[in-house]
């Protein structure tokens, strides 16, 4: 039983300790250039297709860089037990 909670323990330590945030931080900011790259091949083909050009630029990476540095959460569990994303709204 001692092992357990000293393994309870350190899984704790290291939740609390900054890993699930680097994690999520680090999934977050993949699945931004992923947006990107999405935005960038449908432009292409709608250019192909068209002939006209989006000359729009998506920088969903650097948005997220801006929303992480001011240290928003992740994600937010609702008190009805809903999640939400305030990067992702």
């Amino acid at each position: 039983m001692q092992r357990k909670s000293e393994s309870m323990a350190e899984r704790e330590r290291l939740m609390e300790g900054g890993w699930v945030s680097l994690e999520m931080n680090n999934l977050c900011t993949y699945t931004c250039y992923l947006i990107e790259n999405e935005f960038l091949r449908l432009s292409g083909i709608v250019s192909m297709v068209t002939g006209y050009v989006i000359n729009e630029d998506v920088d969903a990476v650097g948005l997220f860089n801006r929303l992480s540095e001011r240290n928003i959460q992740h994600l937010e569990v609702a008190s009805d037990g809903k999640c939400c994303s305030p990067i992702l709204d």
